[in-house]
């Protein structure tokens, strides 16, 4: 499963799509629109989107900034009572402008969205029903607390309840907020950068809001600098996933249907990966498989997946090409179009977006052992296969699959397309039956601490190959029975 590039939308006003901050989607009368929010100049550029092909610009607005650039933080499209409306928040100010949205898409200015005039500052929304009621929360970067408001039929706005920062939470300085359903239950999420944490929040139907959960440093989450979310469905469990800009990392967690949050994984950014300075996010969803794209700083976007359990795997990085625009990222979208899934990317390094397309009938699914002794088969398409514990037969099939083994003497057959074996450490000797160098990789980052190929001792066999490192023995036979020669192995080849 790889990136595609599709192309660069650039247009005679690309300037107007400089340091993009937000993007958002809607859908209507059959068609697919995709808006996209410049934090440097206050512009909306509206796309129409239409399955193998290039994003088609429609039309752009410049929100009114009284006398000053409405510096765009974030953005949402909500529905409500027959109106359509794009809710934009700035970096300055407490303003909340909104335009609204016709039919084809097209946009026109419909003033503010009323706060109270104590309200001094908002730059994160998020918008959420719950039945009938439409909600949406505010915070901001600078300032202490939460706030639920609800949005009348004529769009005017009640205030419905405050989350003031304690000693147990994190909202502070907060720099998201993701609202999340578990369960038929809405949990309202927050970051805090200043705290370097996550607070969980239950919201009632009428709007009221009390404290669940907290992670923090001392709860295990050792990050700093953390800065977006995204959440995805991965077999029925919901997880937010959490960038943290100075770290370098991409944190799981796990949320259940009490709202408590659980840490399932933490990964940091490698020469391999392209989510340095990660502070862009977007996620979605293939079946009971969840995926997350990420950039930062490195001049790239990477794609991972979220895992059954919540460990985050790293499927591909792509990196930013001449002419592109994913040089120091700033915003990703993406949104399904008939079997392409769209993806957006704005850089600070250049004016305008690139899509990259990813096609999800080549997408396949998940299949997962019971703990005992399992034989899976995949699809002819790009199948996850996880063994767990037991002496376990994985059969990916055709396509380009994952092969996870987990703890027991397993055997792995990839089948035809580029594959990937990834091992636990178990100390049982696991053997891959159709190996073809070049085009498949093993992955045994899961073994240790390994800095260099050459701590692992990799002697060639008549069948193949067998690689060990300490008390780890893998069996690699190939597809066509002939040796493998060690020299030939790169880093690509094998990933620790």
């Amino acid at each position: 499963m790889r990136l595609g590039f599709e192309t660069v939308l650039v247009f005679g006003s690309a300037h107007q799509m400089a340091l993009v901050s937000a993007f958002e989607v809607l859908e209507s009368n059959g068609r697919t629109w995709l808006y996209a929010a410049s934090s440097a100049t206050g512009t909306i550029t509206s796309f129409q989107l239409r399955e193998d092909q290039g994003a088609a610009r429609r039309g752009e607005t410049v929100i009114n900034g009284l006398g000053q650039t409405f510096a765009t933080a974030d953005m949402e499209i909500i529905s409500h009572h027959g109106e359509t409306h794009i809710v934009s928040a700035a970096n300055n100010g407490a303003r909340l402008d909104l335009e609204a949205l016709g039919a084809t898409g097209a946009m026109s200015a419909a003033g503010s969205l009323p706060l109270p005039s104590y309200v001094s500052d908002v730059s994160r929304i998020a918008a959420f029903d719950i039945g009938s009621r439409q909600f949406f929360a505010s915070a901001a970067h600078d300032a202490d607390g939460i706030v639920i408001w609800e949005i009348s039929p004529d769009w005017t706005v009640t205030q419905r309840s405050v989350q003031l920062d304690t000693p147990k939470s994190t909202a502070e300085d907060v720099v998201d907020l993701l609202p999340v359903t578990v369960a038929d239950k809405t949990f309202l999420i927050s970051a805090s950068v200043s705290e370097d944490g996550m607070t969980s929040y239950g919201v009632s139907k009428g709007g009221a809001s009390w404290l669940i959960d907290t992670l923090g440093h001392k709860d295990g989450l050792w990050v700093s600098g953390v800065d977006s979310m995204v959440s995805v469905s991965v077999a029925a469990q919901s997880y937010v996933v959490t960038a943290s800009t100075i770290s370098d990392s991409l944190t799981s967690v796990r949320v259940n249907d009490m709202g408590v949050l659980f840490i399932e994984d933490h990964i940091i950014d490698t020469p391999l990966t392209r989510f340095a300075s990660a502070d862009a996010l977007a996620g979605f969803e293939v079946g009971q498989r969840g995926f997350v794209l990420a950039g930062g700083s490195d001049d790239g976007i990477s794609l991972l997946e979220v895992l059954p359990g919540g460990e985050l795997y790293h499927h591909h990085a792509l990196a930013n090409q001449v002419g592109w625009t994913i040089e120091n990222v700033t915003a990703i979208g993406t949104v399904q179009v008939g079997n392409d899934q769209q993806i957006f990317v704005s850089g600070a390094g250049g004016e305008g977006l690139t899509q990259l397309t990813i096609d999800r009938s080549t997408i396949g699914g998940q299949y997962l052992g019971t703990g005992g002794v399992d034989r899976l088969t995949g699809s002819a398409r790009d199948d996850l296969l996880m063994g767990y514990d037991g002496a376990d037969w994985l059969e990916g099939g055709a396509g380009d699959d994952v092969l996870i083994a987990g703890a027991g003497e397993d055997r792995l057959t990839g089948g035809a397309g580029a594959d990937t074996f990834v091992f636990t450490r178990d100390g049982d000797r696991n053997t891959i039956t159709d190996f073809e160098l070049g085009t498949d990789v093993v992955n045994i980052d899961d073994w240790g601490m390994i800095y260099d190929m050459s701590e692992l001792f990799l002697r060639e066999r008549n069948y193949g190959l067998d690689i060990h490192w300490q008390d780890q023995h893998l069996r690699i036979q190939t597809m066509d029975g002939q040796p493998l020669d060690p020299d030939d192995w790169t880093i690509y080849d094998i990933l620790f």
